[in-house]
């Protein structure tokens, strides 16, 4: 909107200089430039102090505008077309949300039947807008006055998956630069149809971390944010020729599921591409790259949905890579191998679940931890959205790579 301005005014400017090469006795007063009036937006969202959120857009000549995206509890589930809202006299369409928890939230417009952003919100990350509902957890998702980390995207040779090049990006905290310290290492695995952009643009991760390690909650380290989708050699946003996204994958169970639907059961891939790929590609070119604690003790794996399907597949074939293993996921799959001295050979397993306590799917999941001998300890909220996520990095990486805490 604010290009097509500019190269309207442009296109006037110039037409009117043209009029006045051509007839130099004319003036501005003879000759005016007609400058088109500028339409001011309307603010959009607006947070209340009670958390209540109002959206607007100015879209006069739409037959309809629905709000959409992961604003829980306001937008139930299977709500696919998210929310009408409401045009006036102006042609300015509107809704009010809420009140929502303290929290970040992502939401997009659509616009007769077509996805857009809200030119009014310059905060876009991953392709929607977003805002955040002040208060708790959200001020470790903010840029706050502390030192900072540095996210760079980092290209690496992978023969595993056939490719010269694939690329990842890698977190560095804050001091790295200036220092010859050696520091211990995450590897955090994104869901399905996301990739090697997705933790740090929308999961706000760098930010937590940053803040997380100011207030003396987490320890340094590096983290490492791979593409899990073995065909591609970086996310598709950035693709010239843009290719699909791996494997065929089975959606994740949410909940409200019928309990016999969500019961453990086999990994949503059975691919080891990926997996094989990390453990022979990626992690030798951190360690020769990066200055590393290069042991099982010092490395950290966790993933989210499909990626928690690959944490398992990779940290259970490789546990003399990795001594920390953590589930962002609403099920706990299976285990490959497992025994019940499977315990001592692991730090405190973390699971994020938004299973209910109590539920059949959580009392399932237990079972599988006990029976391996795992110490665990469960992060329960029964929400399953990116909202969850994000809390469950402070959860967890205020733990890792300490002395174990005791299993809950």
């Amino acid at each position: 909107m604010k290009l097509g301005f500019i190269y309207l005014a442009s296109a006037l400017l110039f037409g009117s200089m043209a009029l006045s090469q051509a007839n130099p006795a004319a003036s501005p007063q003879t000759a005016p430039s007609q400058a088109p009036a500028r339409v001011a937006l309307p603010p959009s969202p607006v947070v209340q102090p009670d958390g209540t959120v109002t959206f607007r857009l100015l879209a006069p000549g739409a037959s309809s505008v629905n709000v959409n995206g992961q604003l829980y509890p306001s937008l139930k589930k299977g709500q696919q077309a998210g929310m009408p809202m409401t045009k006036d006299e102006r042609g300015v369409w509107s809704i009010t949300i809420g009140p929502l928890p303290a929290e970040f939230y992502d939401y997009y417009y659509i616009v007769d039947g077509v996805r857009a952003l809200d030119p009014a919100n310059q905060h876009v990350a991953y392709g929607t807008n977003w805002f955040l509902v002040p208060g708790g957890v959200t001020a470790n998702y903010l840029n706050n006055d502390v030192p900072h980390g540095t996210v760079s995207l980092v290209w690496y040779p992978s023969p595993t998956l056939g490719m010269a090049r694939r690329r990842m990006t890698v977190y560095t905290p804050p001091g790295y630069e200036d220092s010859t310290a050696h520091y211990p290492v995450l590897y955090l695995l994104h869901g399905g149809g996301a990739s090697e952009h997705t933790w740090w643009e929308s999961g706000r991760t760098p930010e937590v971390l940053d803040n997380l390690i100011a207030q003396g909650k987490a320890l340094p380290m590096i983290v490492v944010f791979p593409n899990g989708n073995e065909t591609q050699a970086m996310t598709n946003a950035d693709a010239d020729n843009p290719v699909p996204n791996g494997p065929p994958q089975a959606q994740p169970t949410q909940p409200g599921q019928p309990a016999a639907q969500r019961q453990p059961g086999p990994l949503q891939t059975t691919s080891m591409k990926f997996p094989d790929s990390l453990v022979n590609d990626i992690i030798p070119y951190i360690d020769k790259h990066y200055r590393t604690n290069a042991n099982r003790d010092n490395r950290a794996i966790i993933g989210l949905s499909l990626g928690a399907s690959q944490t398992i597949l990779t940290a259970f074939h490789h546990l003399d890579t990795f001594a920390w293993v953590g589930l962002f996921s609403g099920d706990m799959p299976q285990i490959p191998g497992a025994t019940p001295d499977l315990g001592g050979k692991l730090h405190t397993f973390y699971w994020a679940s938004p299973n209910e306590p109590g539920s059949d799917a959580m009392i399932a999941g237990k079972k599988i931890l006990d029976q391996a001998g795992i110490k665990y300890i469960v992060d329960s909220r029964p929400l399953y959205s990116s909202e969850f996520w994000r809390s469950g990095q402070v959860g967890y990486f205020s733990q890792l790579f300490k002395p174990d805490q005791s299993p809950k």
